[in-house]
């Protein structure tokens, strides 16, 4: 009988695990992904077709209803309140092409922070830095009650105010970055609006 050399597995099994942990992120995603589109489809079907938009009373008994029924059904995932978030999510991100790309990188938990922001801008605003900066709910929570948005705003007003010949085509975005200005300006101008600043 021949006996077996050792072989140096380590290396393989590093590799072989890393397939897996990618697989494993890919299929979360994935699943994550069709469940805030189908939270979203729930909404917006309970308030064209049960609600029609305006029937307060009568709608909010349908709803409890179909919350009793769909719980017992499928779980806590559809109580009354999530049906009524659910809701909420279609009237405040109303289209669907936009909704569609937003929930591939954007977790429902992420959309439940977004949904009691005053205005749309705002909400796209840490929608995009959630996705540019890979913030979980947590950090997204925290951005929020720091009021980055609105820091950020006045940061713009502000530069605006201070250097208004910088807005004339040669700044192409400026943000508040840890409290300093960033600008990006197109290279064209450059030189120009550096002598400017």
């Amino acid at each position: 009988m021949q006996e077996l050399k050792p072989y140096n597995t380590p290396h393989l099994v590093q590799e072989i695990s890393l397939l897996i942990e990618e697989s494993r992120q890919h299929v979360i995603r994935t699943a994550n992904s069709a469940l805030t589109l189908l939270f979203w489809q729930v909404g917006k079907r309970i308030n064209d077709e049960i609600l029609n938009n305006d029937r307060a009373e009568y709608g909010k008994q349908i709803v409890e209803t179909l919350a009793l029924q769909l719980e017992k059904n499928y779980g806590r995932s559809f109580s009354l309140r999530n049906l009524r978030r659910m809701m909420q999510f279609a009237n405040i991100f109303n289209n669907y092409q936009i909704v569609t790309p937003l929930a591939t990188q954007l977790s429902w938990s992420h959309f439940i922070e977004l949904f009691p922001l005053k205005s749309h801008e705002a909400r796209i605003y840490y929608a995009k830095k959630t996705i540019e900066e890979s913030w979980g709910k947590r950090e997204l929570k925290a951005q929020i009650e720091r009021k980055a948005f609105e820091r950020n705003e006045i940061a713009n007003v502000q530069l605006s105010k201070d250097h208004p010949n910088l807005l004339t085509g040669s700044v192409q975005k400026c943000f508040l970055f840890k409290q300093k200005h960033v600008c990006l300006f197109s290279v064209s101008n450059f030189h120009t609006a550096l002598r400017k600043f």
